[in-house]
């Protein structure tokens, strides 16, 4: 049996933090809003807080890992780039910081690779090496695991698959400023934003999927296109970097109605033959997954047992 660690999530309205065991089991999870606007330090302070809440419970505790948005540089342990989702995130030294805090070793990563770490480890991809983990929800992220490891790349930022040009689509402007990228079609507040310049509605992505299930014809179109677009551009990472399976997460890809079966589709029309049998797969952690990866990543840096 293997030390249990603390997974925390650190996202812009909220922060969950839980103790998952060697088996990659949530044994016990709390949660509070992230005090965004108050700076750094009051949101490592939320974090310390909930992990001592749960130390007291769980005295054996031996790590603790964070998932969170923005560029992250794991061996210096910080922040390299970050929106203001978060103000003052960019450049904070989480592991140094935390640590004292806390009183226990920590680790850091993006929110992205912790999901996709998360889903290898103990979720739907679970006993696979290489994987390809993709979320969407306000934004398309994600992460590779590569020979049982995350794939970072030489400058942080392998996963982005949501800054993918999608050719044909020059008029989405995306969140980062650029246009046409994978996240200006295929998130959930770029199709509700397409879907009130096609109907003349302000409504959110829900109700756009909503109608679409009920066969409104500009939300069809919507959210067939998003989807289509996703599954497509997934297709061609798979040919490129050839996982054993894909998993899809977030609050857009849930795993029936118009935008799952569109996405499939469009993915198993563009595998190469050598990769055809590979699996589109919904996430099965939820919301636990980034805690789960976080603690995962904790785990991984303990020293071993003694041979």
């Amino acid at each position: 049996m293997g030390p249990r660690c603390l997974g925390v999530d650190i996202g812009g309205t909220k922060t969950r933090v839980g103790v998952v065991d060697a088996d990659r089991r949530v044994l016990d999870v709390r949660q509070a809003p992230t005090p965004a606007r108050d700076g750094p330090r009051a949101v490592l302070e939320v974090v310390a807080g909930l992990g001592r809440a749960l130390g007291g419970r769980w005295a054996d505790v031996a790590a603790c890992g964070v998932g969170t948005a923005g560029v992250v540089d794991p061996a210096a342990g910080r922040i390299v780039a970050s929106t203001e989702a978060i103000a003052g995130w960019a450049g904070v030294p989480i592991v140094q910081q935390l640590s004292v805090l806390l009183g226990l070793p920590v680790r850091v990563d993006n929110d992205a690779n912790a999901f996709a770490l998360g889903e290898a480890a103990g979720g739907a991809a679970r006993g696979r090496a290489h994987v390809l983990a993709v979320t969407v929800g306000t934004g398309v992220g994600g992460g590779l695991v590569l020979g049982g490891r995350l794939w970072r790349g030489a400058h942080h930022n392998a996963g982005e698959i949501g800054h993918l040009p999608v050719p044909g689509f020059g008029d989405r402007r995306c969140t980062c400023g650029a246009d046409g990228h994978l996240e200006s079609v295929s998130a959930g507040p770029a199709m509700a934003a397409r879907y009130q310049r096609l109907a003349g509605d302000v409504v959110g992505f829900a109700e756009v999927a909503r109608r679409a299930e009920a066969g409104e014809g500009p939300a069809v179109e919507v959210v067939e296109e998003g989807g289509g677009v996703l599954g497509q551009l997934l297709a061609g990472l798979v040919n490129a970097v050839d996982p054993e399976s894909v998993v899809v997460g977030g609050g857009v890809a849930v795993p029936a109605g118009r935008y799952w079966a569109a996405a499939e589709r469009h993915f198993h029309r563009h595998l190469l033959p050598a990769v055809a049998g590979v699996p589109l797969l919904p996430a099965r952690l939820g919301g636990d997954a980034v805690v789960v990866g976080a603690a995962e990543l904790a785990r991984s840096g303990l020293p071993g047992p003694p041979p």
